[in-house]
């Protein structure tokens, strides 16, 4: 336990005026560090877990790179892909990595959500450019064809419009959700 936190809550208690019990003490103390305390290894892993179950959802019901959705057909895409291949990929792109972004809001404890909101401008392009080549190498074995090396624009485009897309709803997202924690604390 950091002593810095632990003597600033002593010193809370001891100035409090009031006597907090050891079992609420211990439990509030252990809840706080928890919050606080940022594990890159396990930050890492849910960053990947959150990116595979929020991007298995959205090909459930949105094709990406010939995959999906869930039934057939072109789900979501339907309408998007009428106004031509650069706003389906930047739409679809949008849709993969900004789920993931939102999803991630819930998952992660306050000093993740911290790390990413501070980390954002190299984690976002790093779990973009990691999905876009697992879905063009899924797609590739899926269909038994390399035809995904043919839609590299295509590829460009969806990153960059998840990339920009789940940065943007990140950012909102965590100033909303602050606030939020905020009004609850109130």
């Amino acid at each position: 336990m950091p002593e810095d936190i632990e003597k600033e809550f002593q010193d809370f208690l001891e100035n409090s005026g009031n006597v907090v019990p050891e079992k609420l003490r211990t439990a509030t103390l252990k809840q706080t560090l928890r919050d606080l305390t940022f594990r890159p290894a396990k930050f890492f892993v849910k960053l990947v877990s959150v990116q595979l179950v929020a991007g298995t959802l959205t090909l459930l019901v949105c094709p990406q790179f010939g995959l999906g959705p869930l039934g057939g057909g072109q789900g979501l895409m339907t309408w998007v892909m009428e106004y031509g291949p650069i706003a389906c990929a930047l739409f679809c792109g949008s849709v993969f990595l900004g789920s993931s972004a939102l999803f991630s809001l819930f998952v992660f404890r306050w000093a993740e959500r911290r790390f990413l909101y501070e980390q954002r401008l190299w984690i976002f392009p790093v779990v973009g450019l990691a999905s876009v080549v697992a879905l063009m190498l899924a797609s590739a074995i899926h269909f038994q064809s390399l035809h995904v090396l043919q839609h590299l624009e295509f590829a460009f485009y969806w990153l960059l419009g998840g990339v920009v897309f789940s940065q943007f709803l990140y950012q909102l997202g965590q100033k909303l959700r602050e606030q939020w924690d905020l009004h609850l604390a109130a």
